[in-house]
């Protein structure tokens, strides 16, 4: 009935071809120079350039092989046998966690069907057989059998028997058997006729030898009309009760934020819908600072420095307080869009019509007027193409954006696929990780510094869920925050 996950194709590919021609066009200037050009930015918006030095964070805990008292004495938040250390192995799927570091996947976030506690993900975002479930899309394999765990058969279409709601794909049983669909698209495991009738727009045969046809699980997120447990399932973070007790993921209101179906362009904050390994198209993160309409958790990781929690209580980047955008943030040179945004100019770059242009996706954004002098590694950033040498903007486990000379590797946070070498960025919004998936897996050795390993600033990437901390015993090494 279903075929594996496969991961969204990053947009790495087209940002690639470009860099040569980024790299011809900006040289490095003197640290004086740049000096010269830097505005002093108001809090909630961005200038082109901004001369704003990582600082890192501090703490109070020992790296690995230090003595220790408890686990709050060090960095990794683990202490054995008197010695701060990680744990002797990786902890497989479904373990607790404390970063990402810790776990195998080297994915650790917050388990959809508990109360908040910490344990390691599989990547592609479903539970592997063995685990515990709530519901049959919970499941890779479709299938939430005896004792709450995933494993075959997968799950029955309408009319299909059942005992209990799991035992249905759309989670809803009733007179012992699995009750007619709510009018729209038809969730994972239920019959179709086209890609079209499935949510995640995908209907394949059960076997490649043919046979009836049933839609198919996405990776990652759950998109709008899945079944759910929380909001933490859902690409767009809400999750919404029916009357017939089934819980389903809802799109957000206006445009569509990243991994949320889509058909062209337009219909994504990002400006930029792409197929998936899978064929499926879905809306793309863009690299660097985030759009307004994207997801967030903080300001800073927002172009127009103002992240807004809506009504339908998920926090999305908001205009900032400048009645034209920020560096960064999408721009339309539409006439009638233009005319429809009236005299606040909401479309419009706060540096001009000419900062308005394609970045190296085709996405048009506000890039600054003409070409400014680049941006250094370890200073502040919008977008990869202000960075020198065609480097990346992207976070370091703050939420605040810097250039870096090299993509980040394997298990390292991230925002968009552009900012991995593997090309994939898995996990929920601000705790999210480069993940291998599919044929993205990355060279050995490609991987993040782990937790209480000494780091060094602007040039360690620490494993998601950890930052590059000085420590108030001297040196810096990878922690977990509030250590």
């Amino acid at each position: 009935m279903k075929q594996p996950p496969q991961a969204l194709a990053g947009s790495r590919t087209a940002r690639d071809r470009l860099r040569a021609a980024s790299r011809a066009r900006r040289d490095a200037i003197p640290l004086a120079l740049l000096a010269g050009l830097a505005l002093a930015a108001a809090p909630s918006c961005r200038r082109e350039v901004e001369l704003i030095v990582h600082t890192q964070p501090t703490a109070h805990c020992a790296v690995n092989a230090s003595a220790c008292g408890g686990d709050d004495d060090c960095c990794s938040g683990r202490c054995a046998a008197g010695r701060c250390a990680l744990p002797d192995v990786c902890q497989p799927e479904g373990a607790g966690c404390r970063s990402g570091s810790d776990c195998c996947s080297l994915l650790c976030g917050e388990d959809a069907s508990s109360d908040g506690a910490r344990i390691c993900l599989n990547p592609v975002g479903c539970e592997s057989d063995g685990q515990s479930c709530g519901r049959a899309a919970a499941c890779c394999s479709l299938g939430c059998g005896a004792g709450d765990l995933c494993a075959a058969p997968a799950c029955a279409p309408t009319g299909g028997a059942c005992q209990v709601g799991h035992d249905c794909c759309d989670g809803a049983c009733m007179d012992g058997h699995c009750a007619a669909l709510a009018p729209g698209c038809r969730p994972a495991g239920e019959t179709c006729m086209a890609a079209g009738d499935c949510c995640g727009r995908r209907c394949l045969p059960a076997h490649e030898g043919g046979g009836p046809l049933f839609c198919q699980l996405l990776a990652f997120c759950r998109v709008a009309g899945e079944t759910c447990s929380s909001a933490g399932d859902c690409c767009g973070g809400r999750c919404v009760g029916l009357p017939s007790g089934v819980s389903t993921c809802k799109a957000l209101p206006g445009c569509r934020v990243a991994l949320e179906i889509c058909m062209d362009d337009k219909d994504c904050c990002g400006g930029r819908c792409l197929a998936s390994d899978d064929g499926v198209a879905r809306c793309a993160a863009l690299d660097g600072c985030a759009v307004e309409g994207e997801r967030c958790t903080a300001a800073a990781g927002c172009c127009s420095g103002v992240c807004t929690v809506g009504p339908e209580g998920v926090a999305r980047c908001a205009p900032g307080a400048r009645a034209c955008r920020e560096v960064g943030d999408r721009c339309s040179k539409d006439p009638m869009m233009m005319m429809k945004a009236g005299a606040r100019k909401a479309d419009t770059c706060c540096a001009g019509a000419a900062a308005c242009r394609p970045d190296p996706g085709g996405a048009l954004r506000c890039l600054g007027a003409g070409a400014p002098a680049c941006v250094a590694a370890g200073r502040a950033c919008a977008f990869g193409e202000q960075c020198c040498g065609g480097g990346y903007c992207r976070g370091d486990g703050t939420g605040a954006l810097f250039c870096h000379d090299e993509c980040a590797p394997l298990g390292a946070p991230c925002r968009a696929g552009a900012d991995c070498c593997s090309g994939s960025c898995a996990g929920a919004p601000g705790a999210a990780a480069c993940v291998a998936v599919g044929t993205a897996a990355p060279a050995p050795g490609q991987r993040c510094t782990a937790a209480g390993e000494p780091c060094a600033p602007l040039a360690t990437d620490c494993c998601q869920g950890t930052v590059c901390a000085a420590l108030t015993a001297g040196g810096f090494a990878c922690a977990i925050p509030g250590i």
